[in-house]
């Protein structure tokens, strides 16, 4: 089986956590290719969404949500 491992982040964004290749060198081509996300992360967003965030709350410069 050829996995991706993902981490699913608070903002809904998923962050790449191991990667397993195919050993027939096709990896994301090959027919049993998954992605599974093995953690969840309730408290942790994005640097991107973070910056969002903190711009739309006056945290940061606005020029910011144009990433």
């Amino acid at each position: 089986m050829c996995l991706e491992r993902l981490t699913q982040l608070k903002c809904g964004h998923f962050e790449l956590h191991q990667a397993d290749h195919c050993p027939s060198k096709l990896l994301k081509l090959c027919p049993e290719y998954r992605f599974v996300v093995t953690k969840v992360e309730k408290w942790r967003s994005c640097a991107e969404c973070k910056l969002v965030r903190g711009a739309t709350m006056g945290f940061a410069s606005p020029g910011l949500t144009k990433l």
